[in-house]
């Protein structure tokens, strides 16, 4: 029974907490209490129609404030309600505060504040604003009333941490504030250097042959395998395409595609430029262990626009589910890689660069997340689909002299380059809500 009054009487409690809370902040925002009022209609209102009760009692009571060479009861009066969710300063000309027993009628109220933070009371502000009013009229603040410490200090000290609490508040706010400033202007920066970059830049010329009215939705690799124009790529780079475009020696070139091996994701490609720089085949395909290198165009948009070189090795002969028309490398491949040659140290493409094992599906199924296991289309099978096609290769030679990495570097960005797939928006749209060519479909458009 003790327990059940002593939950009612604390329900009762928060109940006439919240009944006066919302008095307060109804007299204050229906102008019943406000700037200019005189202290006697101030004590009706808060007796009467708040119902607050008598001064001193639990959520009302009052502080006086004075300059050091003040009088003993003081001109200014702070009256607090439920430890500062709303203040009222009052101010009484020569310390006159009462007449024939009510507030005196030449004092009057000089200042307000009731703000909230959100639904809540914003005590620390409260007292911040009464403080910094009291001080443009009074100068340095001297609480009086001895008599009352005791009743008030412990009040008192809840505004003032209340106040300590806020300025904290602000401090972490204003140095959030600067931040976020400081990274809009250094991304603001960074875009205007971007666009002044992109401004110097020469505008490719565009051949007759290009459609002006496609975008480019995606980006991929491809590489020269003859003087003659015919290029490889992967088949999934270039089946979204409208057209696929390189831009080749400042003008955007158009390349066709000739013959695709759905299958083994293979595509073969024709341009009317003859490049001197193409790739030597190795027909015999990887060895198990060797040192290659993998050359492309990945994070198109986000990366710098030269070709990027990656090292690894042979890590298998055979991918997935022992496919032997693909090999495993641990040399490292990002979207936009596709499509590039995999070289050994010779110089020769052992492997188109196909795919990387999806990490987050393979989290998700087995449990853990695998590192550098990638794949590539074998050369074997690759050169088998050229002579299908009667289409003309270099093989290796019997002697084929070792590169060093530069050289081999060199090798790779002659003969290798970035494929733009050219499509409508509409189509870009429809293939950016299926994750299946995530690897070659752009983040964002530049028309967006």
């Amino acid at each position: 029974m003790k327990k059940i009054l002593l939950s009612l009487f604390f329900i009762l409690s928060m109940c006439g907490s919240v009944f006066a809370n919302s008095a307060i902040y109804n007299a204050i925002n229906n102008g019943v209490i406000y700037e200019g009022m005189n202290y006697r209609d101030f004590e009706i209102v808060v007796s009467g129609k708040i119902g607050m009760g008598a001064k001193d009692v639990s959520g009302y009571y009052d502080l006086f404030v004075t300059s050091p060479d003040g009088e003993k009861f003081g001109d200014y009066k702070v009256v607090s309600f439920y430890n500062g969710i709303a203040l009222v300063t009052l101010h009484a000309p020569n310390a006159k505060w009462v007449a024939w027993g009510f507030g005196s009628k030449t004092a009057y109220v000089t200042k307000i504040v009731a703000y909230k933070n959100g639904n809540k009371p914003d005590v620390g502000k409260n007292w911040i604003e009464t403080k910094k009013h009291l001080k443009e009229k009074l100068g340095n603040i001297t609480w009086l009333r001895p008599n009352k410490w005791n009743t008030n200090r412990g009040k008192l000290l809840v505004l003032d941490n209340a106040e300590k609490d806020r300025e904290k508040l602000l401090i972490a706010e204003e140095k959030k504030r600067k931040e976020e400033e400081e990274r809009k202007r250094i991304a603001e920066k960074e875009r205007k250097e971007k666009e002044a970059a992109e401004a110097k830049k020469p505008k490719p010329k565009v051949s007759s042959e290009i459609d002006s009215s496609l975008i480019t939705i995606g980006s991929g690799s491809g590489f020269y395998i003859n003087n003659q124009g015919y290029a490889l790529t992967n088949n999934h780079v270039i089946e979204i395409c409208k057209q696929t475009v390189a831009v080749i020696n400042g003008e955007e070139t158009l390349f066709k595609v000739i013959a695709t091996d759905i299958t083994n994701d293979v595509a073969v490609l024709k341009t009317n430029f003859r490049s001197r720089s193409f790739i030597k085949i190795n027909d015999e395909g990887a060895k198990l262990g060797e040192n290659v290198i993998a050359v492309g165009y990945p994070l198109a948009g986000r990366l710098s626009d030269s070709v990027k070189i990656t090292r690894g090795i042979v890590s298998s002969l055979s991918g997935i589910n022992n496919n032997i028309s693909q090999i495993q490398i641990d040399a490292a491949l990002q979207p936009g890689n596709s499509g590039g040659p995999v070289l050994n140290e010779n110089g020769e493409m052992i492997g188109i660069a196909s795919a990387g094992l999806n990490k987050l599906l393979m989290a998700k199924e087995a449990g853990y997340v695998p590192e550098n296991v990638n794949f590539a289309v074998a050369s074997p099978t690759v050169s088998n689909i050229l002579k299908s096609k009667k289409i003309k290769f270099t093989k290796q030679g019997f002697f084929s002299p070792s590169y060093s990495n530069t050289e081999l570097a060199e090798l790779g960005n002659d003969s290798t380059m970035q494929l733009f797939c050219r499509n409508t928006k509409v189509a870009y749209n429809k293939l950016k809500s299926s994750n299946e060519y995530s690897t070659v479909l752009l983040d964002k458009l530049e028309t967006d």
